[in-house]
């Protein structure tokens, strides 16, 4: 959505402040861990849904601000946030395409894996590629 888009359904009333925050290019990231009524514990891909739906971020976009720039909002981004050797990262494989519809990241069968430390943990993946386990002692 263009910066000068207007969002619709819940997040319409703020459209003046959403445009202000987006047009000056502010950081925003999207990092908690607290549940309340409309998005308990344990879905928050719902509110990265938000965002794109109704706030008008991009699904890059909102998938950045709850990764590499909450890392960078903490000052920890030599640690963790992005894929890269050396850092810490937990890796959600899914099935589906969700940079085309962050909607996907809603739905649990679309998980293949979870992957943390370098080991699969959950999902549907049961060989895990070579070397990937072998990471780690």
């Amino acid at each position: 959505m263009s910066p000068t888009a207007r969002p619709r359904g819940p997040c319409s009333a703020c459209y003046p402040t959403r445009n202000s925050i987006v047009n000056s290019r502010a950081t925003i990231g999207r990092a908690r861990s607290y549940g309340f009524a409309w998005n308990p514990h344990g879905t928050y891909a719902k509110e990265l849904s938000f965002f794109v739906s109704y706030v008008g971020l991009k699904p890059l976009e909102v998938i950045r601000c709850a990764t590499l720039t909450g890392a960078e909002i903490m000052g920890r981004e030599k640690e963790f946030g992005s894929l890269e050797v050396g850092k810490l990262a937990d890796v959600l494989v899914v099935d589906g395409d969700v940079l085309a519809d962050v909607r996907i990241l809603e739905d649990r069968t679309r998980f293949l894996a979870v992957i943390q430390g370098g080991v699969v943990k959950a999902g549907r993946l049961t060989a895990p590629a070579e070397g990937l386990n072998a990471a780690r002692p």
